[in-house]
C-alpha cells in the first residue's frame, strides 16, 4: 500500500509542467549533442561549434551530478 501512494507522488510530481519543461530542455541538447557528434565523426562539418559542444557536455553532467 505505502508503495502505491509513493509511486503515485512521484508520478504526480513528474507531471507537473516545469519538471515536464526541463526533461523536453534536456532532450533538445542530447538531440543537438547527438547530431553534432554524429557529424564529426563522419568527417562533415558540424553546425555546432566546439566550444558549445562541450559546455552543452558539461551542463548534462551537472544536471546528473546534480
Amino acid at each position: 500500500m505505502m508503495a502505491i501512494i509513493v509511486g503515485q507522488e512521484i508520478d504526480h510530481q513528474l507531471s507537473q509542467p516545469a519538471i515536464l519543461a526541463s526533461c523536453l530542455h534536456m532532450v533538445r541538447r542530447l538531440r543537438t549533442l547527438f547530431v553534432a557528434a554524429k557529424k564529426v565523426g563522419s568527417a562533415q562539418p558540424p553546425n555546432v561549434a566546439s566550444n558549445l559542444l562541450a559546455r552543452q557536455t558539461g551542463n548534462i553532467g551537472q544536471l546528473a551530478d546534480g
